[in-house]
């Protein structure tokens, strides 16, 4: 027999809603969801929960990220800033020869 509520049904789940007579499967369906509706909603919240702890991590990880970048172009363009600074000492030097 084939079940229309959206839930997988194992073998031994199966046995258990066959050993229901026919006119009763729907409403004793429905008391066993009610019946555990308090558990499904804290699942829910704790669910919630977890969900925005890993929207605020992951924001967290992407700001960090951000963070790092512009760090690392900053020590890359200082870094640039200094190795001109060296050429344009060395060429007034005359360590380096720009003659062609």
């Amino acid at each position: 027999m084939k079940y229309s509520i959206g839930l997988t049904v194992n073998s031994e789940l199966k046995r258990l809603l066959d050993a229901i007579p026919s006119g009763q499967k729907s409403e004793v369906i429905r008391k066993a969801i009610r019946a555990y509706a308090p558990q499904i909603k804290s699942m829910k919240i704790v669910l919630e929960k977890l969900e925005e702890e890993h929207r605020a991590w992951s924001k967290r990880i992407q700001e960090e990220r951000i963070i790092h970048q512009k760090k690392l172009r900053v020590r890359y363009e200082n870094l640039a800033k200094h190795e001109v600074k060296l050429w344009l000492r060395a060429l007034n030097n005359s360590e380096i020869d720009l003659v062609i």
